[in-house]
């Protein structure tokens, strides 16, 4: 733990939401060559919630967000440790197919990257790789529905993803992700570089979405994740120092670290 970080409430036992669990992080430790850059998290996803990471720059939030897909087996030198469960299992354990994990546990990054090919094709090209035999044209319509872009972009399907604005190009990006059918989420930042229209759109999409999808949100805006997540999750120095009920963590934290952090005192 944190030097000097102490549980102001005594005896009360650290929070654990209600399963079933659509992840579970237990003992995670991930290190860069000597570095660590995460420090012995322990934490439980129920399914169909939104999990915001919170925590100043450098805490370990996007790189504890990249091990819940294996993302961190492309960076040289990264090492995890400890056990992330997904449906029961460990995705870490030698007989893990990382190829399928990532279809089932989706990623949108922060900044919006979608293929420099038609709209359609964004959201077809993962599907067809992997053998989708259904119909591509109500697979488009859906997942477009699903991110709320349809109305905006039915017209053209056959024209560049690049074309759109910021905010479109990220919904695109949902689009795709949504499309391939994964059961969870990840989101890194995907709103830090939208302006507050198209941020909007995405904070409301997500809260439609967590009927369908389990998401985790890492983002620094306060306000954010007050407004979209059932849970919040504080980390600082690459541990996990609080992790609770949105409402919770923001009005009646159990740590003092905690507190100085949600009310700006510093990050």
């Amino acid at each position: 733990m944190v030097k000097g970080i102490e549980d102001k409430m005594g005896e009360r036992r650290p929070f654990e939401p209600s399963p079933p669990y659509a992840i579970e992080a237990r003992d995670v430790n991930i290190a860069y060559g000597a570095r660590r850059a995460v420090l012995d998290v322990t934490l439980k996803v129920p399914e169909h919630t939104i999990v915001a990471l919170i925590g100043p720059s450098g805490c370990g939030k996007s790189t504890l967000l990249r091990s819940i897909n294996r993302m961190n087996d492309f960076v040289t030198g990264a090492k995890v440790s400890g056990e992330i469960l997904f449906r029961g299992h460990n995705i870490y354990e030698p007989a893990a197919d990382p190829v399928l994990i990532r279809r089932q546990i989706g990623m949108v990054f922060q900044k919006p990257n979608p293929f420099p090919t038609s709209i359609r094709k964004n959201i077809t090209w993962g599907p067809k790789i992997n053998g989708f035999q259904g119909n591509y044209d109500e697979l488009v319509e859906t997942s477009l529905r699903r991110a709320a872009l349809w109305d905006e972009v039915a017209g053209k399907l056959d024209e560049s993803g690049l074309a759109l604005s910021g905010g479109q190009q990220q919904r695109l990006c949902i689009a795709r992700a949504i499309a391939m059918d994964p059961d969870v989420i990840l989101m890194d930042e995907p709103c830090s570089a939208l302006d507050p229209s198209s941020t909007l759109k995405i904070e409301n999409l997500l809260l439609e979405l967590k009927d369908r999808f389990t998401i985790i949100i890492v983002t620094h805006n306060m306000q954010q994740a007050r407004r979209v997540s059932d849970y919040t999750a504080f980390m600082y120095q690459g541990e996990l120092i609080e992790y609770g009920p949105t409402d919770e963590v923001f009005e009646t934290p159990r740590q003092e670290l905690t507190r100085d952090y949600v009310s700006g005192r510093f990050g």
